[in-house]
């Protein structure tokens, strides 16, 4: 966020006031303009090689195209392209010329498009495609100039006189530039959509019609190259669908809370809320999120050697407490994990939130639930979504996370405890949490895809289940059990009947929190994904959130469950899910007396909200 930082533009000064170096920002800028000058002329050079390359067009027909066969050539179409190109540089010139940012946004524009026009040169070197139109004249030395008597030198000489003419004119035919054979990746393509992205990227979202003929043009200019039959129609196609990609999947989240002083702490102190979630492009669709992400992280993060410590609860049960505490000092703020439905702390989300934890000096301590992490289970009990008396007796006073059943826990917990967990928790935070159990049950349970994760679980449970010998001579119809295929088999079998409930329909409906946050009076900030297979959009509790003083809930265009897998290829250093866990713990919890005003100011609203809603019954 360097074009909000004003620290980041100022320039050092000396101690009589004068500036002692020249500014970052034009300093990068310059940078960025030696590397996109630098790529321009490689680009050059790279078209006379590939003009020389082009095969040849008697022995070459063009390749059949839908369009190209169907759509008469329109001579002046390519020029009308290039005009269009034109006007969008004026109108991206005349931003530049008012923008406060200006060095910033020039900066992106040199990188971005000398990169994309680097990635253009390898693509052209690599494949000649024959000629797309007819009435290309382009063969290979097709230049007047006759080579045969020229001397090795003379022949670079010349070829760098071409590439001069071509970067002169801007690779325009309006400028009386004429190239051959970069019909794999149209320069002109990426320079109409180089500019529409920036115009419409830093410009205010409410300047629609400006927005509308910036896209008009870009969509003009498209068709006009094609029209003029100087590009195949499939390289054109395929940039549809990164244009899809774009305006579908990289959008900023929707922050669901109420106007106060919540809303106001997180905008100002955790960017991510606001910042877009850009996942990984060849794994956008929610499943693969899903899946990918627990493959992924399991080969990035490595095994982690915790403290382990075995509480031994009321009844006789025990569980594994695994602390992180190594690089943190000894009274450091700690964190409170749940995990998911048979999840235990070395689950790959789990070491991704850990280490982003001890990356900023915060301990960290896993609750490992009944039976899990390699702890055998001493007495007849498990675990659901609805029973919170083990993490009762865990908690401290600490910051909490919560991840998909492990946030029913423990937002079940908050909304029951109401003041009496905000003396003990700081704040909290939820991870893909199903918020209305009967909607995300029948969400697992649709085919094909989802169905199969939810068996995939399913199948879990019942191992968890079959490792626990206290149960195989219980009144429990284990047979029956183990042979559950979905996650409400099992929990109408055994969770509902093993903690008391009617029938799981009845425990289903004490686990659900999407009708609790009106309780709740622990800050909680949640991330939700809107395209989670266990989670429906329309069951993630939007206009509640932004009724409640307490809760915030952050929504993402895709992440599947607890994926969020973003970049071309997800790391180890960096990842959605963990950077927004350690700016938020980071800032309430190292917050020096500030997030305990906003704290109060929060109580101040929750008790005026309930003021008025009593007044309203």
């Amino acid at each position: 966020n360097d074009i909000e930082s004003s620290n980041r533009i100022s320039p050092p000064l000396s101690i009589d006031g004068r500036a002692t170096t020249i500014q970052p920002e034009v300093f990068k800028t310059f940078i960025s303009l030696a590397y996109a000058f630098l790529v321009t002329w490689i680009t050059a050079i790279v078209m006379v090689i590939v003009h020389e390359r082009v095969p040849d067009m008697k022995r070459y027909p063009p390749l059949p195209d839908i369009f190209l066969d169907n759509v008469p050539h329109i001579p002046w179409a390519f020029c009308m392209c290039e005009l269009t190109g034109t006007v969008l540089f004026i109108i991206w010139g005349s931003l530049l010329l008012v923008h406060k940012h200006r060095m910033v946004l020039l900066r992106r524009f040199f990188a971005l498009a000398g990169t994309v026009f680097l990635l253009r040169c390898v693509t052209m070197l690599i494949t000649s495609l024959s000629v797309p139109g007819t009435h290309l004249q382009c063969n290979p030395n097709d230049h007047p100039i006759d080579e045969t008597n020229l001397t090795p030198m003379e022949s670079v000489l010349l070829r760098i006189s071409r590439a001069y003419t071509i970067w002169s004119g801007l690779g325009m035919s309006i400028r009386g530039v004429r190239t051959c054979g970069d019909y794999m990746f149209s320069g002109h393509t990426v320079a109409l959509t180089t500019l529409n992205f920036f115009i419409t990227e830093y410009t205010p979202r409410h300047l629609y019609f400006l927005h509308t003929i910036t896209w008009l043009l870009n969509m003009f200019g498209i068709f006009f190259i094609l029209a003029a039959h100087e590009h195949y129609t499939f390289y054109i196609t395929s940039r549809l669908f990164l244009y899809y990609h774009t305006l579908a999947n990289n959008q900023r989240p929707t922050l669901a809370v109420s106007d106060g002083a919540f809303k106001k702490f997180l905008l100002e102190n955790v960017p991510t809320v606001e910042s877009k979630f850009w996942p990984t492009i060849w794994c956008v669709e929610s499943r693969a999120q899903t899946v990918f992400a627990s493959i992924l992280r399991s080969k990035i993060f490595p095994k982690i050697h915790y403290r382990r410590e075995i509480l031994t609860l009321k009844d006789g049960g025990e569980v594994a407490l695994d602390w992180m505490e190594d690089d943190c000092e000894k009274f450091s703020p700690l964190i409170l994990i749940l995990p998911g439905l048979t999840g235990a702390s070395q689950a790959e989300y789990i070491k991704c939130l850990v280490l982003s934890a001890k990356c900023i000096g915060i301990r960290t301590v896993v609750f490992n639930n009944r039976g899990l992490g390699g702890v055998k289970l001493k007495t007849p009990r498990l675990y659901c979504a609805a029973n919170i008396d083990d993490l009762s007796e865990v908690v401290n006073h600490l910051g909490a996370t919560g991840i998909s059943m492990g946030g029913l826990i423990l937002g079940n917990y908050m909304a029951e405890n109401g003041a009496e967990a905000n003396k003990i928790f700081t704040a909290c935070q939820l991870i893909s949490v199903p918020w209305n159990v009967h909607k995300g049950s029948d969400s697992i349970e649709k085919p094909y895809l989802n169905s199969l994760l939810g068996q995939h679980l399913a199948s879990n449970l019942c191992k968890t289940l079959n490792k626990c010998d206290v149960f195989k001579n219980s009144e429990f119809d284990m047979d029956k059990i183990l042979q559950s295929k979905t996650i409400k088999e099992f929990d109408a079998n055994f969770t509902s009947k093993h903690f008391g409930f009617e029938d799981v329909e009845h425990y289903y409906r004490s686990a659900t929190l999407h009708d609790k946050l009106h309780k709740i009076t622990t800050p909680i900030l949640c991330l939700s994904a809107a395209d989670d297979p266990f989670q429906p959009l329309d069951a993630i509790p939007v206009d509640a959130a932004t009724r409640s003083s307490h809760v915030a809930i952050v929504i993402t265009a895709r992440g599947g469950h607890i994926g969020f897998l973003e970049g071309i290829w997800p790391s180890l250093k960096d990842q959605y899910m963990g950077r927004l866990f350690s700016q938020y713990f980071a800032s309430t919890l190292f917050d020096d007396k500030n997030f305990d005003d906003i704290s109060k100011r929060m109580m101040n609203e929750f008790k005026l909200n309930s003021t008025l809603s009593n007044a309203y019954i």
